[in-house]
């Protein structure tokens, strides 16, 4: 057909298609205070939370070249615990299974400086262009200062870093574009529709 009209491309078809290349890693308080249950709701914080991390592995699996990762972090007294539930090499399908171990062990404060360092770490060998950290939190870092500087560093490296406070006390760090929730219950229609924005912003 391509040699009887004179065009090899007739079957060729263009369209338009952004393609989506971003690391993206969701860090998780999982202190004391995200067991807690607000008035009015039947369900704790970290669950809310839970089910609002499932909806964002729903929001982004069909966006292309997106690599996540799931980790969450407490401490118990002098015991920092930084746990991977989800790494970049599984499949985003694996989120979803995670977010049942957020709602299980022990807790207690906000190591926060040393989540955002640890999750940087990971992050800044991936190959995406675009590298993206999602901190959520409810309450005050233990160590504020430090937790402001890490995160300042990290943003003048070159990776996104949006934070989101949850809760009417929550804490607001200087970070570009920190966005507050003050009613848990909106977490798992606000987050999906957060993380489609920040994806969506150029590379």
């Amino acid at each position: 057909t391509g040699i009887a009209v004179g065009d090899s491309t007739v079957y060729r078809r263009m369209s338009e298609r952004r393609d989506v290349s971003a690391a993206a890693a969701f860090v998780l308080d999982h202190s004391a205070s995200m067991h807690e249950v607000d008035p009015g709701a039947s369900t704790n914080r970290m669950q809310r939370l839970a089910q609002a991390t499932a909806a964002i592995a729903s929001a982004i699996a069909n966006e292309r070249h997106v690599a996540t990762a799931l980790m969450t972090y407490t401490n118990l007294n002098d015991l920092i615990r930084l746990r991977w539930l989800k790494d970049f090499g599984q499949p985003g399908s694996r989120l979803k299974g995670a977010v049942g171990a957020m709602t299980h062990g022990q807790y207690s404060g906000t190591p926060t400086t040393q989540a955002l360092l640890e999750a940087y770490n990971v992050i800044r060998k991936r190959h995406e262009p675009r590298k993206v950290i999602f901190l959520i939190t409810d309450g005050e870092a233990n160590d504020r200062p430090s937790a402001c500087q890490a995160a300042a560093a990290i943003a003048a490296l070159g990776a996104i870093l949006i934070g989101i406070g949850i809760g009417a006390n929550a804490p607001a760090m200087p970070i570009p574009g920190w966005l507050s929730i003050n009613n848990v219950s909106e977490l798992p229609d606000r987050l999906p529709e957060i993380v489609r924005n920040v994806l969506a912003r150029p590379a």
